[in-house]
């Protein structure tokens, strides 16, 4: 994926392409492989940033993926909608908190914490 493909793309397919990337992003981190992850990253920032720079600012789309089973999922949505409605965010962090017995919790837990002391992602 390019970044410079995203602005072609219609919101279904930049939800898709989300989605793909998420999910390659979970398994990455639970193969231990950083640098892959790391790349990963930057598809996915560069998705979000595409999504913000529409009119009206169309990271709404991502809204109904949390929803979605998978605590990776419900963590890169949360985090890259909160500006949007930090009240739902908090509310489905706090349920990977809470609810996770594995890595995610402790993710869950440090995002929670850093909005707390006035971190807010962009």
């Amino acid at each position: 994926m390019m970044k410079s493909s995203f602005s072609d793309m219609s919101l279904q397919e930049l939800v898709a392409a989300y989605e793909q990337i998420v999910m390659a992003q979970d398994q990455s981190l639970r193969e231990d492989k950083i640098s892959k992850f790391n790349k990963e990253y930057k598809i996915r920032e560069a998705i979000v940033d595409e999504l913000r720079s529409r009119p009206d600012d169309q990271r709404n789309v991502l809204v109904p993926l949390l929803d979605r089973r998978e605590p990776w999922m419900r963590i890169c949505v949360a985090s890259d909608t909160y500006s949007l409605n930090p009240e739902r965010s908090r509310e489905y962090m706090q349920t990977v908190a809470d609810y996770r017995f594995d890595p995610y919790k402790g993710r869950a837990a440090s995002s929670l914490g850093l909005w707390d002391i006035g971190y807010t992602p962009r």
